[in-house]
């Protein structure tokens, strides 16, 4: 694990940071580790998030991020206490699958299992509608608000690349538009749900 430890603790721009990590191909397998600290998979994430929202055209030309994916998606049923840490987390593990997913080419998509694509998304739309802003705390809501936000925003690139059985997406929609009438939005979450919702239909 030192090599990966040492890449993501210095201070250089967050694309040379995994250019190390990629010479190593850790990236992946660090984020399997179960024994790995909640704050250095977050930091891991939040370096590969800069990278591909910088160039997301890296992704469907480097294939760790295939290996990632499978990664990602086998873990979206670890950390689901609501602390804020896991939390920050999950927002953190989501908002890379969706943006992983709306940039890969469809012969990468068909290697990803239908099970775990449907796993895996009604997972992240339970995120997403358990921690909006009207369902938990401001000042919560805050702390991920960021990644709530790019992680809707990339859903609902997303829904049109992937096979989503059309009553699945039918719930989805019809479980967003009840909280949109929850509560106070941000105009920019609100906009985001609306097209989230309009993705789904």
């Amino acid at each position: 694990m030192t090599p990966i430890l040492a890449a993501i603790t210095t201070e250089s721009p967050a694309r040379d940071t995994y250019i190390r990590m990629r010479g190593y191909a850790a990236p992946a397998h660090f984020l399997m580790q179960s024994i790995a600290d909640d704050d250095l998979k977050i930091a891991v994430l939040s370096i590969l998030l800069n990278v591909v929202v910088a160039d997301h055209d890296i992704i469907s030309n480097d294939s760790i991020f295939i290996q990632i994916l499978d990664t990602l998606m086998q873990r979206t049923s670890e950390n689901q206490e609501h602390s804020l840490n896991n939390i920050s987390l999950l927002a953190n593990k989501y908002a890379l699958i969706c943006m992983i997913v709306r940039s890969l080419k469809s012969s990468q998509l068909e290697l990803v299992p239908m099970a775990s694509v449907l796993g895996t998304f009604s997972g992240i739309f339970h995120f997403v509608k358990s921690n909006s802003r009207p369902h938990i705390a401001d000042a919560q809501h805050e702390q991920i608000s960021d990644m709530w936000f790019l992680t809707v925003s990339a859903l609902a690139e997303c829904m049109p690349v992937i096979a989503i059985p059309q009553g699945n997406k039918a719930l989805w929609r019809d479980e967003l538009k009840k909280i949109l009438l929850d509560g106070t939005w941000l105009k920019e979450e609100s906009n985001a749900l609306e097209q989230l919702v309009q993705s789904c239909e």
